[in-house]
């Protein structure tokens, strides 16, 4: 499924921001975790832990843009000289905690092959990579979020068809029972639902 039909996809992929005639490129990187829950005890479901936004942004010191967007686990951008894995890595530190983002070095040290890109975009000047890891449950309790990480939301593949794009509902009216994510973050969830599947 195409965020957007295949022409304008290449449009959109040839610009960027131009600099002193050096196309810039902003990178990004982010992680959706998946758990195995009991929702439908004794059976377990395959979950997404996504991030739901607060209301206030500490280290901005305004109001969140978007309060209750869902978004994937931790993202962030890539620095200049760290490759995508060091990017992704940090963010996993900097916003689920050093604990929490120990175990998952340490699933990854152990086997490369649980961590998977589900998404690679480039649209304007924006290129977004995103990767999946399923982790056992009991990891969860190591996430320590920070004042402005607002809350973590579980997300099944059911739920998938009832979440809104940022273009469908006005940011300040959304209320918790809608799921609202941006559209390359909800493409790159579908795909790691698939992934697991296929796996």
């Amino acid at each position: 499924m195409a965020l957007y039909p295949p022409k304008l996809t290449k449009i959109l992929e040839t610009r960027s921001l131009r600099r002193g005639g050096i196309a810039m490129i902003d990178k990004r990187v982010g992680l959706i975790v998946l758990v195995d829950l009991p929702l439908d005890a004794p059976n377990m479901r395959l979950t997404a832990v996504l991030r739901e936004r607060g209301l206030f942004n500490l280290e901005k010191g305004a109001s969140e843009t978007w309060p209750g967007l869902c978004q994937v686990t931790a993202h962030g951008r890539i620095k200049s000289g760290e490759t995508p894995i060091i990017a992704l890595l940090r963010e996993v530190r900097e916003e689920l905690g050093w604990t929490f983002a120990f175990a998952v070095e340490v699933l990854i040290l152990r086997d490369p092959s649980v961590l998977g890109e589900v998404a690679h975009v480039t649209l304007r000047s924006k290129e977004i990579r995103t990767f999946a890891i399923k982790v056992d449950v009991s990891l969860l309790a190591k996430i320590r979020l920070d004042p402005q990480s607002g809350t973590i939301r579980f997300v099944t593949e059911d739920d998938l068809a009832g979440i809104k794009g940022v273009d469908e509902v006005d940011p300040m009216a959304s209320d918790r029972r809608t799921i609202v994510m941006f559209p390359d973050e909800k493409q790159a969830l579908a795909k790691a639902f698939a992934a697991r599947r296929l796996a």
